[in-house]
């Protein structure tokens, strides 16, 4: 934050170094009792923008929570699709396995079309042209020649996406796909009918996450209360040289760039809090978390046709108590084997009574 603070440090520092030669030049008196009346300028402040950085802080959080929310429930629905669809029921136009797999990829194209859509619109939309190209491209490695289309109807096949006449395409659309191969899954009886309930009220789960992280990113806070708040800090950071120069001296610039970065500085954090799907560094990084969805669900499909072990060869011997007591006894092994090793502390100093709360023999 500091270099985008560099302004407003600069010209409170200014203002400094005038108040400062105007009172060492005896052409400036603090008025009287003046003091008084800034210290409620500066009480009211400091209570505007505590209330403003813990909504946004707030507001972060909840952001953070909605995406976890949402990570999590596309994980679920693909191990569903991979671990409970039986993938060898098929019928004339329907293969389950290949619904199952396009389920997997649709859910990866879900989070790439939200990410796009949050880094496209809004108030904090990016203007990288690089930044554009490269969530353009992401969405096109998942997506074939029709459903790009679908997706963006006025857009040539392969545009970039910093010449492209839409900025984003609507998350809803893949979500209907979803909707749709979870529908042929069903009619061809791949899998109960109670566990696709369940599945679609996990998508409900997922559109309900996004809107209210899209709430977040496009509400912003009051114009009117931002209005104050930069008026009154403008105002008392600028004012405040003139304020303590009486008693600071030479320490005025300092003490006065030391303010400006903590108002100022406050501020700036606030207003990056509350859009916290930007492309600012202190954003929540959606990049990555959309790399570590696309791990987790190319390890969920190829888990399918794993051969697990068998660690137990008979119901009756299925004992898991004997993996604590197996580690309580190399716990107390090595134990051992360190006790041998370091002489203990009492042989090569001899105890002092006294020292542990023993009063000491009387006449000796």
């Amino acid at each position: 934050m500091v270099p985008h603070l560099l302004p407003e440090i600069g010209i409170s520092v200014a203002i400094s170094f005038v108040a400062y030669f105007l009172k060492s030049t005896e052409t400036y008196v603090v008025p009287e009792k003046s003091d008084k009346a800034f210290d409620v300028i500066g009480f009211l402040l400091a209570f505007l923008l505590v209330f403003k950085t813990q909504s946004a802080y707030s507001r972060f959080w909840e952001a953070n929570a909605h995406l976890d929310g949402m990570l999590q429930t596309t994980r679920a629905i693909a191990m569903t699709a991979c671990g409970v669809f039986d993938w060898s029921a098929t019928s004339e136009d329907i293969v389950v396995r290949q619904e199952a797999r396009r389920i997997v990829r649709h859910l990866a194209l879900n989070y790439f079309v939200i990410l796009e859509h949050f880094q496209r619109t809004g108030p904090h939309a990016t203007q990288i042209l690089e930044v554009r190209d490269r969530l353009r491209f992401d969405i096109q490695q998942l997506t074939g020649e029709n459903e790009l289309k679908m997706l963006y109807p006025t857009v040539a096949f392969g545009a970039d996406g910093s010449d492209s006449e839409r900025a984003c395409a609507n998350p809803m659309m893949v979500m209907f796909w979803i909707h749709t191969s979870l529908g042929r899954v069903l009619k061809v009886g791949a899998c109960p009918p109670p566990i696709l309930a369940g599945l679609i009220q996990n998508l409900d789960q997922i559109m309900g996450h996004y809107w209210r992280m899209d709430s977040i990113n496009k509400l912003q806070f009051p114009l009117p209360y931002e209005q104050i708040v930069k008026i009154l800090v403008t105002i008392f950071v600028f004012l405040l040289p003139f304020m303590i120069v009486d008693g600071a001296g030479r320490l005025t610039p300092f003490v006065a760039a030391v303010v400006a970065l903590g108002f100022f500085g406050l501020d700036a954090v606030a207003e990056v809090l509350e859009a916290p799907f930007g492309n600012d560094p202190n954003c929540i990084r959606l990049r990555q978390y959309g790399s570590r969805l696309m791990e987790d669900l190319t390890m969920i499909y190829h888990s399918r046709d794993v051969h697990l072990d068998t660690v137990f060869t008979d119901a009756d011997d299925v004992n898991l108590m004997r993996v604590l007591e197996a580690q309580n006894l190399r716990l107390s092994e090595s134990q051992k084997k360190i006790n041998q090793k370091v002489t203990p502390f009492a042989s090569v100093i001899p105890v002092q009574p006294e020292l542990h709360g023993i009063p000491p023999s009387r006449g000796k």
